[in-house]
């Protein structure tokens, strides 16, 4: 019976509406997928990405979008635009010399915590991608949207704004 029991309890699913944890030593948090999302928490897990959404009917590895939660340590970034041009700065120096990340607007969660979103574009990929910062007393947590094309990061953007206010 135990070994029924932790088979359930560790089992990874793709779940339509689900609500994702990303959690470490230093942070927790939780995003809730927006209608026509699904929440994986198993495909991205070997790359380190354990919260994903993407479109229902779509895979990780195919889906014209995804977002994924992150979070870094105030130690190594005190606030958003210090560490907004800290991520500048890794993308000049790793072959996107006109990466620049643009800030848009905040977002308010359901439970009143501030986002500050910010557009980034010009990686060497041909990405878009917009994020949205939740500046934390340990950490400053985000989730990430990403588009391969500017088409799907339009389209899809309105979907990223509502997983962002289920933080």
């Amino acid at each position: 019976i135990l070994l029924l029991f932790v088979s359930f309890t560790c089992h990874a699913e793709i779940t339509e509406q689900g609500r994702g944890m990303l959690f470490g030593s230093d942070h927790l948090y939780t995003a809730k997928a927006a209608k026509g999302w699904v929440l994986d928490n198993h495909s991205g897990a070997s790359r380190g990405a354990h919260m994903l959404f993407y479109p229902t009917g779509q895979t990780w590895a195919s889906s014209p979008v995804i977002v994924y939660g992150k979070a870094t340590p105030v130690s190594s970034s005190p606030g958003i635009s210090e560490f907004v041009k800290t991520v500048e700065a890794d993308f000049h120096r790793n072959g996107s010399p006109n990466f620049k990340g643009v800030y848009k607007k905040q977002i308010f969660s359901e439970l009143n915590a501030t986002a500050q979103l910010y557009y980034y574009s010009g990686d060497q990929w041909g990405n878009y991608e917009a994020v949205a910062y939740f500046q934390e007393t340990e950490t400053i947590n985000f989730l990430v949207f990403n588009a391969r094309s500017k088409e799907a990061f339009e389209q899809y953007l309105p979907g990223f704004e509502k997983i962002v206010k289920g933080y």
